[in-house]
């Protein structure tokens, strides 16, 4: 028989926020691959809204010819297996046989404009003015894909009663300047602190020597307010960065790297703990806390002691 101590545990994962001190070229790159990931965010939701009102509304019809229960989910079944615009589809489905293609169309209008040819008859989409989405990472595209089927899934769980909590509603569009920006990009990106290469082209070469910057994949060096210390040492005892997410908030860029720490977490008491012994604590209201030996900690109601303050600071106010 073998026994488990609070140190012998699987890696965990840990993220390690910093938030970003970018220059102007570098904050116009996070706005414009947010705005990307936002646009595909809304690609999918607006598919799959319009599979969930075509699927509701053909439900209906069939219901009105007297199918019932079991029959009626059937026939919906049969139908949405035959016709695609009854079915909501995956972020990896969506990505195959939405986006491959309009990136395509993208990148094809740009090398004939830059040919060339007239960009009126070389470009007719009329959500845009010319093309862009050939110069997005696909990473960040698909980050907003996968945001949006993770959306409609939570919908869903929640609308059949699988999901706990709070009742989730349907998948909402985003919309610049109110919607909440951010990004994920994977690990197979070169991603890391102290000891990272920094991007071809940069003016600095070789790996990244301080506790100021990060390298977050195509977006370069980026550096930033606080140190990457504990991200470097967590780093040098062997975890694994599995990805980044770029956010904004407050007119403020962050970075949150996501690593899997393969240090166990301590879970048992301390060399200094087990030597002092245990103790029961009461908390209470007018005692703060009484122990099991006897001591009694006096509540300092901060309060009380802070109301003649708070006074002359509203009457000031």
């Amino acid at each position: 028989m073998t026994t488990t101590t609070g140190t012998d545990l699987a890696p965990r994962l840990r993220a390690f926020k910093h938030r970003l001190d970018p220059n102007p070229a570098q904050a116009t790159l996070l706005a414009q691959y947010a705005g990307a990931a936002r646009v595909a965010y809304n690609m999918l939701t607006a598919h799959n809204r319009a599979a969930l009102a075509a699927g509701a509304a053909r439900r209906t019809e069939l219901a009105e010819t007297g199918l019932a229960g079991p029959e009626l989910a059937a026939r919906m079944k049969a139908e949405r297996a035959a016709d695609p615009t009854l079915r909501v589809v995956s972020y990896q489905s969506y990505s195959t046989t939405h986006l491959t293609p309009l990136i395509r169309r993208h990148r094809e209008a740009a090398a004939a404009i830059a040919a060339g040819a007239d960009p009126a008859e070389a470009w007719t989409d009329e959500r845009y003015a010319e093309p862009w989405m050939h110069t997005v990472p696909r990473r960040v595209l698909v980050s907003g894909l996968q945001n949006a089927a993770k959306a409609t899934e939570n919908w869903m769980a929640s609308a059949s009663g699988t999901r706990a909590g709070a009742r989730v509603g349907l998948p909402r569009f985003k919309k610049k300047g109110r919607s909440r920006d951010s990004f994920t990009i994977p690990a197979p990106e070169v991603i890391g602190a102290a000891g990272t290469p920094y991007k071809r082209g940069e003016p600095r070469r070789g790996v990244i020597t301080d506790h100021r910057h990060l390298r977050l994949a195509s977006l370069g060096t980026i550096r930033t307010y606080d140190k990457t210390s504990r991200l470097v040492r967590a780093c040098r005892r062997g975890a694994q960065i599995r990805s980044m997410t770029i956010s904004q908030a407050g007119g403020r860029w962050y970075a949150s790297i996501l690593v899997a720490d393969p240090t166990p977490i301590r879970t048992g008491p301390s060399r200094r703990q087990r030597a002092n012994g245990a103790v029961g604590v009461d908390l209470g209201v007018k005692h703060l806390a009484a122990l099991s030996t006897g001591e009694v900690i006096d509540n300092g109601r901060p309060g009380a002691r802070q109301a003649a303050r708070l006074t002359r600071l509203q009457r000031a106010h």
